[in-house]
């Protein structure tokens, strides 16, 4: 259902992606031609309008109020008693950023995915301008919060100078991705890897944060081999203490979820109907994005109102 969705909006990775043989057979499988025949892309129209993908578009919504709203909060949360706020502490400055852009994605994604008409041929040819903030964005996002969960990890003789340095040298990157782009037109490339590769870096190291600092894990004993049975160990304890683990886990698994039965929930509905974009892989990221969002608001926020300040947290501000 989401194939075609997915080619507009990432026309370079897709055709390179189809070309190495496990990316083409990971292809077929979870987007195959036959579902997107079967499926097309779904839209509820009025006698004024019509509106692309109505679910994928609340979900959007929820995005534009979690991401501007949970950075408003983190901020006022982060306010002494003098109203001075300690926004510029280092995990707070990244987790402020991460919200703010998520906002801004999603906002960018209402437009081009639900109240603007489909791309012909592509996103980045029919609105240069929005697509190429919707994945600076997302990358500047997911980048933002691996920094902000590894200024919470990494312990107290790291330089927290050296962290910041190497998040602005990382999005002085995107920035000259985001600038090739709407100067020349071209090189979609780029951006459309700014908006994939960091996802899974920073889901890594997230994940890491929410079990691993809480539970009393020490990252010197946990290799990579050993972290997915501390992980569940981990979880288990956590479960019974923190429900907003809960919601980012659900969230993840519904994004997941949304992209691996993107054919069948196609196969399984029939014919198209114009509400029955639930199940798609786009409206099942947005939405599990979502969950993931107000999960990690509830975890940061709750560490953020009990004063617990991450190992070795020093402020921005003495840069």
């Amino acid at each position: 259902m989401s194939r075609q969705m997915i080619l507009t909006f990432f026309p370079s990775f897709t055709q390179r992606a189809q070309r190495n043989p496990i990316g083409s057979f990971l292809w077929r499988t979870l987007f195959p031609v036959e579902s997107a025949n079967r499926c097309p892309e779904a839209f509820y129209e009025t006698e004024s309008t019509i509106i692309r993908l109505p679910y994928l578009g609340v979900s959007a919504i929820l995005g534009v109020v979690i991401g501007f709203s949970g950075a408003i909060s983190l901020i006022s949360d982060s306010a002494d008693n003098n109203g001075n706020t300690a926004i510029l502490n280092d995990s707070n400055f990244y987790t402020v950023v991460a919200f703010l852009t998520f906002g801004g994605m999603n906002l960018c994604a209402l437009f081009i995915h639900c109240l603007w008409e489909a791309p012909d041929p592509s996103y980045p040819v029919s609105y240069p301008l929005l697509w190429a903030l919707d994945c600076f964005f997302t990358g500047v996002s997911a980048s933002s919060l691996a920094f902000a969960s590894l200024a919470r990890l990494l312990p107290t003789n790291v330089s927290t100078r050296f962290l910041f340095y190497a998040y602005m040298l990382l999005h002085t990157l995107g920035i000259i991705f985001l600038t090739h782009f709407l100067v020349a037109g071209e090189a979609t490339i780029f951006l459309e890897v700014w908006y994939l590769i960091p996802i899974l870096p920073a889901g890594y190291i997230i994940l890491c944060d929410v079990t691993i600092e809480t539970c009393e894990m020490n990252l010197k004993m946990c290799t990579p081999l050993q972290l997915p049975s501390k992980l569940l160990r981990a979880l288990s304890i956590r479960f019974q203490q923190d429900w907003g683990l809960a919601i980012f886990l659900i969230g993840i698994m519904f994004a997941l979820g949304g992209i691996i039965f993107d054919a069948s929930a196609c196969y399984a509905i029939g014919v198209s109907n114009t509400l029955l974009d639930l199940p798609t892989a786009g409206t099942c990221v947005f939405l599990g994005c979502d969950i993931v969002f107000a999960g990690l608001h509830i975890l940061w926020c709750d560490r953020t109102e009990k004063g617990d300040l991450p190992r070795g947290a020093k402020s921005v501000k003495s840069l």
